[in-house]
Formats: C-alpha cells, structure tokens, sequence
C-alpha cells in the first residue's frame, strides 16, 4: 500500500496505537509509517509470506535472507510489528514464501 501511495489504507489497517519493535520501538501509526518508508529501498527485494504462521514480508537482497517482519493482527488491525534481523533469529523462523518472485517495486 505504502509503495502505491496508499498512505490511507496503511493507515486503515494499522491499529492507531501499532507498536513497531526493529531493535528500538516506534509506538503510532503515522510514526511507523515514516519509519517504515526509510526502509522503502529494500521493497524491491521483498516478498509476502507466512513467518511462523503470521503473516509477514521477508527481503532477500542477493538471494540472502535479510530481514522478516511479523504482524500481529488483531480485529483486522495490525497491532504489533516484529522484525528479526540477526542471522541466527532468521534461521530458526518457519518461512513460507506466499508468491513464487519477488515483488517488484
């Protein structure tokens, strides 16, 4: 949504108090959409999947596991987003791709 311009329906299904965990903690909607758009180099690289049965993105710089993000989903909104960045994390997550490529950016 974000990619498109969507910031209203990114904000309609974030919960208005979302907390955002990416080794510091962002509490807010509009806080974790700008957080999140810092990191919007990296959409090209990212994909769709189930982390651990949550929905999630994952992003695969290289063919190399970088980054999963987790959401917490709690009456259609997201209330809590995890992201696991350490290698070690990132090997003990179940992953399931939901798309077979990346999405393109």
């Amino acid at each position: 949504m974000a990619r498109a311009g969507d910031f209203d329906g990114l904000l309609a299904v974030l919960h208005p108090d979302v907390l955002l965990n990416a080794g510091v903690e962002t509490v807010g909607a509009r806080n974790v959409i700008k957080r999140a758009l810092s990191y919007n180099s990296r959409s090209r690289f990212s994909a769709l999947a189930l982390i651990n049965g949550q929905p999630g993105i994952v992003a695969a710089p290289g063919h190399k596991l970088a980054v999963a993000v987790q959401f917490k989903i709690v009456d259609g909104q997201i209330v809590d987003i995890e992201t696991t960045l350490e290698p070690q994390q990132l090997q003990a997550l179940k992953i399931a791709l939901t798309f077979s490529t990346p999405i393109e950016a």
